[in-house]
């Protein structure tokens, strides 16, 4: 049974806006969150570490944050969103990231090339996950992987008909090419923030 938490408007951090949602959050378990998403960055490299591939680590999909300024860090637009999955990838420790990455071929512990976003995308799918739920551990023990690549807690819908309140639907699809080279950014995608190992 998926959870819906009510939403707290002005919350600077979304008590109740999908934080207990993915505190609980479980692979293959139904999830729903109302979230944060940011947009409205001028560049790629505002948002994206130049080692990596720039674009987003899971491919064109909708990110968002159950905190208000994450979300703000992606640009000054920032939509509350609802994010229903129903059958979620929860990631919560560097190894499960770890066993993620080793699957998916990377190089890195993020993607650096963009055929590496597109086999990471597909070894989820195929497992019939349609989105991903990270869960940022505080200690670096656990979760320094996931703090650099991830930041903080991110919720990630393969959905494209996921739209904030009286915006555009997102014209995505799993097998787009996310090379900005290829393909323009669209303002309204949130994409995660990759940092660089140390």
């Amino acid at each position: 049974e998926a959870k819906t938490v009510a939403a707290a408007p002005d919350a600077p951090t979304a008590v109740g806006v999908g934080v207990q949602n993915i505190e609980i959050a479980q692979t293959g378990q139904p999830f729903t969150g109302k979230l944060f998403r940011g947009s409205g960055r001028e560049t790629v490299e505002e948002v994206y570490d130049p080692h990596f591939v720039q674009g987003p680590i899971f491919g064109e999909a909708v990110y968002a944050s159950p905190s208000r300024k994450f979300a703000g860090e992606f640009g000054s637009q920032i939509d509350e969103i609802e994010i229903s999955l129903r059958n979620p990838l929860v990631i919560s420790s560097d190894a499960e990231w770890r066993a993620l990455a080793q699957e998916s071929g990377l190089v890195s512990h993020v993607p650096i090339r963009p055929e590496e976003v597109t086999r990471l995308r597909q070894v989820i799918q195929a497992k019939g996950h349609d989105g991903v739920v990270v869960r940022v551990p505080e200690s670096e023990d656990v979760g320094k992987r996931l703090q650099q690549a991830f930041g903080e807690d991110t919720v990630v819908s393969f959905d494209p008909a996921i739209t904030a309140p009286d915006t555009p639907a997102i014209a995505a699809a799993a097998d787009v090419p996310v090379s900005t080279a290829e393909r323009p950014l669209e303002p309204s995608v949130t994409r995660p923030v990759t940092r660089p190992v140390t």
